[in-house]
This record gives C-alpha cells, structure tokens and sequence, in this order.
C-alpha cells in the first residue's frame, strides 16, 4: 500500500495552547499539529493535511519552510508536539488541477475525506540518501510477485483500530529496527535478493547479497521450500550494521533480522506460527519480540507510549518503534493479504534522530 503523504482530512478538534496567543493545537485522526489561529480552522472543517515526510513543492504558500527544505518533520513549538502541517482547502487553487477538485470537494464533502492529493500537489516522501554501502548494480524492479515491506501508522487507523480491537484475537508485536529493507525470494527457481524498491545483481561489494550469502539464505530457504511444499516464497527482515542510519544499535559489521515471511504461491503471509516454525528450521535470526500475544487499543496514545523504550539490540538506544502482526489468517476489509500489520513509531526516537 502506497504511502498517502497529503490527503483531505476534517479537523476532530482544536485546543488552545498555553502561553500562546498566535497558534493552536489541531487534531487530525489520530495526529496532532500546530496551526496559526489566522487560518481560523474551526472544528469539523476540512483541510489538506500533510503527512511528516513529506517535501512540499515551491510555492508562495509554503515559502516559510525553506529553511527547513521544504520537509515536514516532527517538532515541539511551545513544548508541544506538532506532526505535519494543515493548510485550508484553497491551497488547491495553486494547482490547475486541484481547481477542479476543489470545486466537486465543496459540493459533497464528505464523499472527499480521506481523499488522496499526492500526485495533484506533487508532493514526494523524503528518503535518507542511500549510504555507498548499500549501492550496486540493478537486475529491476522490486518483483511485483510479493508486496514491499511497508506498515501504515497506527495514526492513520482511527476506524480500523476499532474493528482490530473487536474481530482480532491477539497481535505479536515486535520492535521496528532502523534499517534498510531487505527481501529476499525463490521466484521461478531463481533465488533474488532485493532492497525495497530493487532487485539487486550479485556483485562482490553489495552488502545485501553479502548478507545473504553469510547466512547462506538461499540454501536455507531452498530446503524450507522443498520441506513444506512450497515453490515460491519471499522473506523480508531490516538489514542493519556499519554505515546503515548510523549504526544507531553500535553492530560490528552487517546483519539480517527478519519480520515476515510471504507465500507466492498462494499470495498470503505466513501465520505467527508458520514463520516461527521457519525461523526455526532455518536458523535466522528474528527482529526482537515484545509481545506474542497484545490486545489492541483503539486509543492511539497507548500505542504511541508503549512504542517507547530502549532498543533490545542496544539498550542505550531509543527504539524507533513496535510493529503490531495478526497472529492468525484475517480476511476483513482492512487486512493485506490475509493479514493485519500496522505501526507505531516513537515519538521520542522521532526528535532524537531528528525525524
């Protein structure tokens, strides 16, 4: 699922904040972000809200965040956290074809909630540059036989997080490391080893494959497959080390650590159980597990406090945060391939590492 940095959003409420006479405190699904009260936002209106991460495009409009490189990222203004930015709905007027979108937005709004502008405003998600470490050669793209490694934040799924905490029995949640994603797949009795967007030729100094021929995860995977009568499968972990979103966990060299597992065959994910029984027979190393058995909340503040602490690989590391799986097989509207996966990140690792 494509990240939706920019999207029409209604407004649930604002607060004031103390000592503070020019801005208030918005609250948009299960985020916050501070907003000038000339905007004169009221609760219910709709706005265009941007996501953190996001890069606006150059225009009068957002000039003022030049110096911050036109990058949205979370901050504290008067002590308070603030996570993305809103504009009204005539910021669509810089566009030509926002101009038209506007206009059917104000005829039935609420069919436009949630609506996603990314492409309209042209607003791209920042990427930390690649570290030389991690280059190499192209085979292609990132196969289109497996999803890519991607959760969607437990502040975008107000309403999902209700109908998780009703019709799922028990989540195993685990920590999210700070890497790089890494894949790695048996397709067409090719064995590929891919980052998130890539598939990756074998040279001798890309460390992915070096990663994978360390842990002889082709070999590996080629007897779970022939042992349990599967062709074609994918498994997906965080590759970190030396010279990987600078070694925050303080690892000699590089390593895998893996969160998912994927049956091509039958284009489901593994259940919890099925990737335990793979980690076991394989002998991989898995990313660490918090909880194998959490209820979810609906109250996306709970999520984000227990999303705090010190990193199991470094404990003098903020963590960056808890990923939450479903156990079992789900086929409810919201589940990807069978399964349920969400985050939350910290927020204290966000304004550490400047996120």
């Amino acid at each position: 699922m494509e990240r939706k940095l920019v999207t029409v959003k209604q407004i649930r409420d604002i607060q004031p904040i103390e000592d503070a006479d020019k801005i208030e405190l918005a609250f948009i699904d299960g985020w916050q972000c501070v907003t000038a009260k000339d905007n004169g936002f009221k609760i219910g209106d709709l706005c265009i809200y941007f996501e953190i991460d996001s890069l606006l495009p150059e225009l009068p409009d957002t000039e003022f965040l030049r110096p911050k490189n036109f990058r949205i990222r979370t901050i504290k203004l008067k002590g308070v956290l603030s996570q993305g930015i809103i504009f009204p709905l005539d910021f669509l007027k810089n566009f030509t074809e926002g101009i038209s979108i506007l206009e059917k937005i104000k005829l039935d709004e609420i069919s436009f909630e949630g609506y996603d502008l990314s492409e309209i405003i042209g607003v791209e998600k920042y990427e930390q540059p690649i570290p030389a470490c991690l280059g190499g050669q192209i085979e292609g793209y990132f196969p289109n036989k497996c999803p890519r490694t991607d959760a969607e934040r437990c502040q975008n799924l107000s309403y999902e997080l209700q109908q998780y905490k009703e019709l799922v029995a028990g989540f195993v949640v685990t920590e999210k490391l700070d890497g790089s994603s890494a894949s790695f797949m048996l397709i067409d009795d090719v064995f590929k080893v891919c980052s998130r967007n890539l598939d990756l030729t074998e040279t001798e100094g890309n460390t992915f494959w070096q990663v994978a021929r360390k842990n002889d995860i082709e070999a590996k995977m080629r007897f779970f497959a022939s042992t349990h009568n599967i062709k074609e499968f994918a498994i997906q972990g965080e590759l970190v080390g030396e010279g990987i979103q600078k070694n925050k966990y303080k690892l000699k060299g590089h390593d895998v650590y893996l969160f998912n597992a994927f049956n091509i065959d039958t284009q489901t994910y593994f259940t919890w159980s099925e990737f335990i029984e793979l980690i076991d027979v394989t002998e991989l190393k898995q990313v660490p597990v918090i909880s194998d058995s959490y209820s979810v909340t609906d109250d996306t503040n709970v999520l984000l406090l227990f999303a705090e602490g010190k990193s199991v690989l470094c404990d003098t590391t903020e963590r960056e945060g808890i990923v939450f799986k479903s156990k079992h097989i789900n086929n409810i509207r919201t589940s990807s391939f069978g399964q349920i996966l969400f985050k939350a990140i910290s927020n204290k690792f966000l304004l550490k590492y400047d996120e």
